[in-house]
């Protein structure tokens, strides 16, 4: 890929995938992904061609706790319950089972745990009041949970 001075332009190429039964299935499309700087109501051109080398290509590493089938980039399974990113300003660790946050690591301060969780209320059952009067059902403007909230299960997430 080359800007409209016949510059190259550090890219990254990912895979899109579809899911099918349950399993990630490569698409026969890619994302195409670089960084622009553009001057307010500017326009940039670029031109995508075929490249004869891949001196500005970076192909990304693809990361799963499942298997993915693929042959033009490489594939690191995740083993670990948790999966760090990090750059030269932090460090964030992933739970790899629910995605969630678990910590966060400014370079210039210890670690910071996070606890991130679903949780559910009930609704409370419609009651009399003593007065004979109805009482109010949770609805579009009230909340009337039946207690404290319940924390979801990891196992029971398939949402998430």
């Amino acid at each position: 890929m080359f800007a409209s001075e016949d510059v190259g332009v550090k890219q990254q190429i990912s895979p899109l995938f579809d899911l099918v039964d349950d399993h990630l299935v490569p698409s026969e499309k890619y994302e195409l992904c670089f960084v622009d700087e553009l001057e307010p109501f500017g326009v940039n051109v670029y031109q995508v061609i075929k490249a004869t080398s891949s001196e500005h290509v970076v192909m990304a590493t693809l990361t799963a706790k499942g298997v993915v089938k693929t042959s033009e980039f490489k594939f690191d399974p995740i083993t670990a319950n948790t999966y760090v990113l990090d750059n030269s300003v932090v460090a964030a660790e992933f739970d790899t089972v629910t995605g969630f946050l678990k910590a966060v690591a400014p370079k210039d301060h210890g670690k910071i745990d996070v606890d991130l969780h679903y949780v559910h209320y009930g609704v409370r059952a419609h009651q009399r009041l003593k007065s004979g009067n109805a009482d109010n059902l949770s609805g579009a403007y009230l909340f009337l949970p039946d207690g404290e909230a319940k924390e979801i299960p990891k196992t029971e997430q398939d949402f998430v």
